[in-house]
């Protein structure tokens, strides 16, 4: 199924918009010691706002390949670097680490954004899906436990996460 998936989304990233730079690296911290993200600059302008994006799959399918194309679209509208989460798929990774990720992600961006040409003080978080809702419970986590984000955390942009505003 997941060689299904990988091959399928093949289609789904062709062409698209071209990015001034893209780079993977990895950023230490999270609950597997490193993440593994990809930073899609859309122009060479520094000081640009960030989008954290958490590309969905059911907590066990995607990557940022796979999600390649929305992430590159989203950096060519929104004007944003997006740095996409390549978080450790389940069931090698449970529950809760995937919001953990994202959080280590924004955290490590909010206090060395500079270093990558980034405004650390301007953070978006979006994701599809699972991301969607990983996103959702980062922004919150970031708000209860570390209780800071309020001051750089700007948005959120989520498509059809599995959450309910009210309950019942």
């Amino acid at each position: 199924y997941a060689a299904d998936y990988l091959e399928e989304r093949k289609f789904w990233n062709e062409g698209g918009p071209e990015m001034v730079r893209t780079e993977d690296i990895d950023i230490p911290g999270g609950p597997h010691g490193k993440v593994n993200v990809r930073l899609h600059y859309p122009t060479d302008k520094k000081d640009l706002p960030i989008l954290v994006y958490t590309h969905g799959g059911a907590y066990t399918l995607g990557n940022n390949d796979t999600h390649s194309r929305v992430m590159r679209i989203l950096a060519e509208k929104t004007g944003c670097c997006v740095i996409g989460v390549n978080y450790v798929l389940a069931p090698a990774s449970r529950f809760p680490n995937p919001i953990l990720e994202t959080v280590t992600t924004v955290r490590y961006f909010h206090e060395h954004g500079a270093e990558w040409g980034l405004n650390g003080n301007d953070i978006s978080l979006s994701g599809d899906s699972a991301g969607a809702t990983i996103s959702f419970a980062a922004m919150l986590y970031l708000r209860d436990e570390y209780k800071e984000g309020k001051d750089y955390r700007t948005s959120l942009l989520l498509y059809y996460g599995g959450y309910n505003m009210r309950e019942g």
